[in-house]
């Protein structure tokens, strides 16, 4: 069986790690973390089937997405 997609997930962007987020997400070593800015791992990514974009989370309540553009 061959997989024809797969998906990449990172939620942490900040300057210092959290061993304790690591742990508590990843437990009993059930996953790889790999230490990268955004502008390298983009720069990385030859390939233009692959997307690579952040996440900018809002409050629906106040905000109004745009429409017809990511955010």
């Amino acid at each position: 069986m061959c997989k024809l997609f797969t998906y990449v997930n990172c939620w942490h962007l900040n300057h210092t790690e959290s061993e304790a987020m690591w742990r508590l997400y990843c437990p009993s070593g059930a996953g790889v973390a790999l230490k990268s800015t955004y502008s390298k791992l983009a720069e990385s990514i030859a390939s233009k089937d692959i997307y690579l974009g952040l996440v900018r989370y809002i409050d629906y309540r106040s905000q109004l997405m745009p429409l017809g553009q990511c955010i």
